[in-house]
């Protein structure tokens, strides 16, 4: 089933995944998937005033079928 998956997460000021947010998801298990995935990457933090900051951002995981 091929489709996307968008989530809503907080890159927190070390730069972890946290509320993590279902905006659209998939059946079959997709969006567990993609779920369990977003939560183990980790990024460079927003900064502001060169302090690291907490920001939201969307984040689209894409399936398809081959």
């Amino acid at each position: 089933m091929p489709g996307v998956v968008i989530l809503t997460i907080v890159i927190a000021a070390d730069g972890t995944v946290s509320n993590l947010k279902v905006q659209k998801g998939l059946g079959k298990g997709l969006t567990e998937s993609a779920v369990n995935a977003v939560q183990t990457w980790e990024f460079k933090p927003a900064t502001k005033a060169g302090k690291p900051v907490a920001c939201r951002v969307r984040a689209k995981i894409s399936f398809k079928l081959n």
